[in-house]
C-alpha cells in the first residue's frame, strides 16, 4: 500500500499567542512494512478499531490505544514509541489527529 500513517496536530493559538503552528509526523510507511508478519493484524486493527480507512481520527483515547498497538506489534521501537508519546502529551491541547495519507 502506498500510504503513510501520520500523527499530527492542528496547531494552537490562544488570544493571538501561537503555541504551535501544526506538525505532521510520519509514524509508518505501509509500503516498507507490507511483507512483515504482523502487517495484516495492523491493517485490521487500523480498520476495525481505529477506523482510519474511513477518515482521520481525532479521539485522544483511540490515538493513544493505536500508538500502543503499533508498538506492541513491533512497528515502533521503544525510542520511537517514547517520542510519539511525548509528542502526544505535548500536543494533545493542539488537536491531535491520526490519519492515513497516500504517498505520491
Amino acid at each position: 500500500m502506498r500510504a503513510s500513517l501520520i500523527l499530527s496536530c492542528d496547531g494552537r493559538v490562544d488570544e493571538g499567542f501561537r503555541f504551535c503552528s501544526g506538525v505532521n509526523n510520519v509514524l509508518l510507511n505501509f509500503e516498507n512494512i507490507q511483507h512483515t508478519p504482523n502487517y495484516r493484524s495492523l491493517i485490521e486493527y487500523l480498520d476495525i478499531n481505529s477506523k482510519l480507512f474511513e477518515g482521520s481520527c481525532f479521539s485522544i483515547n483511540i490515538i493513544s490505544n493505536t500508538l500502543h498497538k503499533i508498538f506492541e506489534l513491533g512497528y515502533l521501537n521503544e525510542k520511537a514509541y517514547n517520542l510519539a508519546i511525548q509528542f502526544f502529551q505535548f500536543h494533545k491541547r493542539c488537536g491531535l489527529c491520526l490519519k492515513i495519507e497516500p504517498v505520491e
